[in-house]
């Protein structure tokens, strides 16, 4: 739309304009002239008349689409818009929407030509069925070659493809768009290429709701690595153990006595000697993997129920891969073993 200065003077269009109007910005057929009311200009005296100062503004016949012409068959059909990427370029569109989209609710045999291809198991849904979706529209700003558009936008759902935005599936979408310039009618265009202001748009499924819960849950606990549920064979000296198997358990699961209480008291007079044990195993511990630290470090003595002890080998033997709930006895049996 284009605006010409006011003027002052009478204006009488050739009888030769109208019979020779063109397309072009002088057409003065499809000029739209607006009355301008209580204007501060003085008026026009023109033949006897009082003319007041209007102004004109020349309206371009292609910016808009009669609603004869808006009204198409079929354009509720799904037109992709596919085409292999080859050489990604710097491409001039913009998204109507902030990343995934707006969030529709859609039945789902409406748009199951299109979501189709998202779903693990399709056949399971009827078309009364309304699916969660996100749709995001594409706008572009100058001529874009289609791959060009394709290779750049991608979505980590496959297939996601776009599609031409009709007016008819706007509606099925209840979408609300600013307005833009629309392409002219039956405009030559060369292959495979959108023209400026062209809308493409895409949906994706927020989730999937014919997934197999129980088969997923299956090949996921399937696919884990298998704990360890034994101490490394090079760990294991008989020589160096000082009570069997049995005696440390039966020093684990046996009440305390009065002797026993009393060593503990003894122990914990001696903080000073505690702390620089306690101290020195830290700094053993440094630079050296998790097998080493649970199996090969010496724990501070007398300190294998003590909480920071405990959770520390709970965690480590969590990050060797060990079976936390059961290794943390086999760590105790361990080292009570070799006389801690």
């Amino acid at each position: 739309m284009r605006q010409l200065a006011a003027q002052r003077a009478p204006f009488e269009p050739a009888h030769e304009f109208s019979r020779n109007a063109g397309p072009g910005p002088g057409d003065v057929n499809h000029l739209l002239v607006l009355a301008i009311e209580r204007a501060l200009a003085p008026p026009i005296v023109h033949r006897r008349s009082m003319l007041q100062p209007t102004r004109i503004v020349v309206v371009d016949r292609e910016m808009f689409s009669p609603a004869d012409e808006r009204e198409e068959t079929g354009d509720s059909k799904f037109v992709p818009v596919q085409e292999p990427a080859k050489h990604p370029k710097t491409v001039g569109y913009r998204k109507l929407f902030a990343d995934p989209g707006q969030w529709r609710v859609l039945w789902w045999g409406e748009f199951k030509e299109i979501l189709a291809p998202q779903l693990a198991h399709p056949e399971r849904l009827r078309d009364t069925y309304r699916l969660p979706c996100y749709v995001q529209v594409l706008e572009t700003e100058r001529e874009v070659a289609i791959s060009d558009l394709a290779s750049i936008y991608k979505s980590d759902v496959r297939p996601a493809n776009l599609y031409f935005l009709t007016d008819g599936i706007t509606r099925k979408l209840d979408l609300v768009l600013p307005l833009r310039a629309v392409p002219p009618q039956n405009s030559p265009r060369p292959p495979n290429t959108l023209l400026p202001h062209e809308r493409v748009f895409r949906l994706i499924v927020a989730n999937d709701p014919t997934i197999d819960i129980t088969n997923s849950k299956t090949k996921t606990s399937s696919t884990l690595p298998s704990l360890k549920c034994a101490i490394p064979a090079r760990f294991v000296k008989e020589w160096e153990f000082k009570i069997s198997r049995d005696e440390a358990l039966y020093d684990m699961n046996a009440k305390p006595t009065l002797g026993g209480l009393i060593v503990k008291i003894a122990r914990r007079l001696r903080a000073g000697k505690r702390r620089k044990e306690f101290g020195k195993w830290q700094v053993l511990l440094t630079g050296k993997g998790t097998d080493e630290q649970l199996w090969a470090v010496r724990p501070p003595e007398g300190r294998l129920i003590d909480s920071p002890v405990r959770d520390w080998a709970r965690k480590t033997l969590e990050q060797g891969g060990y079976d936390p709930n059961k290794m943390i006895v086999e760590w105790e049996i361990f080292w009570r073993r070799r006389g801690l």
